[in-house]
């Protein structure tokens, strides 16, 4: 092994970029990694399809059959989003409020959004107060926002 004082001295373009270079290796590493969850869950709801469970599972989760194509395009992102977004606008519900109705309607929502573009935009350069009615949640995750100011 070559130890740090014997590797040759980074160039300067090396400097630079070579951050941007991980980042792109990191990105390509989730891109991956989602597609292989994609695939995986739409291979279970094709599983399920077969066995005639596809539908009682849906149904059990709020959804009908339309709604699978989304859920496994939205997979695995939408609750890395949902997760982003609560810690964007300094959500951080407790644990009774994990398990309330209203987070449970906000996850399936997100798991079938179809602004998924513009909220990872938003999240990537957008501000707490700006403008989030491409968001199907906003009402719901102001209201929530609102009540752990309340706590606080």
């Amino acid at each position: 092994m070559v130890s740090a004082s014997q590797r040759p001295a980074r160039s300067g373009l090396w400097r630079c970029c070579g951050g941007l270079f991980a980042t792109g290796v990191e990105h390509l590493r989730t891109v991956v990694r989602d597609a292989r969850a994609r695939h995986r869950i739409k291979s279970e709801f094709a599983a399920l399809d077969r066995c005639g469970e596809l539908d009682p599972m849906l149904r059990d989760f709020g959804f009908d059959r339309s709604a699978a194509p989304k859920i496994v395009d939205n997979h695995p992102r939408a609750p890395r989003r949902l997760s982003a977004m609560l810690q964007r606008l300094g959500i951080e519900p407790t644990a009774e409020q994990q398990q309330s109705t209203e987070m449970r309607e906000i996850q399936r929502t997100c798991l079938v959004c179809g602004a998924g573009g513009k909220c990872d935009h938003w999240l990537a350069v957008g501000k707490p107060g700006e403008d989030r009615s491409f968001c199907p949640n906003a009402e719901a995750l102001d209201r929530l926002s609102g009540k752990a100011r309340q706590q606080s």
